[in-house]
């Protein structure tokens, strides 16, 4: 039987390599696959692809935290960058209207 295949695969190949006419070219979409994975095989990519889906969905789950904590640091930053900027606009008032009340002593 797996040779018959082989065989009708092969027959497929020849005949698409010698015509360019469009309805030979689909022999090879016409021939049957061959199924070359036993079933132990497909059972261990089944769990193979099940634990790279978890992976995946942990990393991503972590990036997706790791974003948000990025998000939330710098809108902290922007926070304390907006008081620090207050707090010198304020030393700097205070400062002026110190000097102000000096000159208005020394008169």
């Amino acid at each position: 039987m797996r040779f018959e295949l082989q065989d009708q695969l092969l027959e497929a190949l020849k005949s698409r390599q010698y015509s360019s006419d469009d309805s030979q070219n689909s022999a090879i979409a016409e021939a049957p696959s061959v199924d070359t994975e036993t079933p132990m095989q497909k059972l261990e990519l089944r769990e193979r692809g099940a634990i790279l889906q978890n992976l995946h969905d942990r990393y991503k789950k972590e990036v997706d935290d790791g974003n948000e904590q990025v998000s939330s640091l710098r809108e902290r930053l922007i926070i304390k960058e907006c008081i620090t900027q207050e707090a010198r606009e304020a030393a700097d008032e205070k400062s002026i209207l110190s000097l102000i009340s000096q000159l208005k002593e020394k008169k």
